[in-house]
């Protein structure tokens, strides 16, 4: 979020999404790519990778996400791949995880305000039919979203919104609380409560989170310039994120480190 006149409000209402959708190439490019340090009480337990994808041929976006924990982060794996049009209308995600020994998929496609899910646990499958209610979108898209509406002040964003986790939509709230400067980055602080749940969020201009925190869980997530300061101590499983990125992310599409974006693929 932000600080000073530079970030004041007329600035603010301006389509800065569009603006920065409009500089890419027609094939799908990366607005965002980073890796963040998972903490607990301090201490690094995890770590995710992010990227956000627009494809302004397709007019959609894609996110991927991995998150990876340690046995004291409660031995987490999590994967996400999910498609929005370019109002942030869901079309389908894919999300699998395991805790443990527990496995949980869900895969997802929607029609209108539709949503069919193919829901797993390893063993059985179960196809699920849910009627959203009117304007639903995806939670990963949650600070764009924020973003093509602009930010301001004491804005108040009511929504509606699919926890991917759990193939269920839930009504969440953010503020945009106050002008806020953290890691060089001026931005906004905001305050979001989803799933009963409170969450503090530092965003700058490009909607790209630097750092989050819950404070009733007391876990908290934080960018970082290179892979290695977020993977440090932790497994990376270099197959499974080739699979899900097509090459291993180098983090390096964000503020923090503006080089270009990661492996290239293996040619077929």
């Amino acid at each position: 979020m932000r600080h000073k006149k530079y970030f004041s409000n007329k600035l603010l209402q301006l389509p800065i999404l569009a603006l920065l959708l409009s500089t890419m190439n027609v094939q799908a490019d990366a607005i965002f790519e980073g890796y963040y340090k998972v903490l607990s009480g301090g201490v690094s337990v995890g770590y995710v990778i992010q990227r956000y994808d627009y494809d302004s041929k397709k007019k959609q976006f894609t996110a991927i996400s991995f998150l990876k924990t340690n046995t004291l982060g409660g031995d987490i794996t999590e994967s996400l791949v999910a498609k929005a049009t370019n109002t942030f209308k869901p079309i389908s995600y894919q999300y699998t995880g395991k805790t443990g020994d527990k496995l949980s998929t869900i895969d997802a496609t929607f029609n209108k305000n539709v949503m069919k899910a193919i829901v797993s646990d390893g063993k059985t499958a179960n196809t699920v039919t849910k009627k959203l209610p009117s304007g639903t979108f995806l939670s990963t898209f949650l600070a764009y979203l924020m973003l093509n509406k602009g930010y301001a002040v004491g804005k108040k964003f009511d929504y509606s919104a699919i926890s991917e986790e759990d193939g269920e939509p839930f009504n969440g709230q953010a503020l945009v609380h106050s002008e806020a400067t953290t890691m060089n980055q001026k931005g906004f602080k905001l305050l979001n409560k989803f799933k009963g749940v409170r969450f503090v969020a530092y965003i700058n201009a490009k909607a790209e989170v630097l750092r989050t925190k819950s404070p009733l869980q007391q876990i908290s997530t934080e960018l970082v310039a290179t892979p290695a300061e977020a993977t440090k101590g932790h497994t990376v499983p270099h197959k499974v994120i080739r699979q899900l990125f097509g090459g291993i992310p180098l983090g390096k599409v964000n503020t923090l480190n503006s080089s270009q974006k990661s492996e290239p693929k293996p040619k077929k």
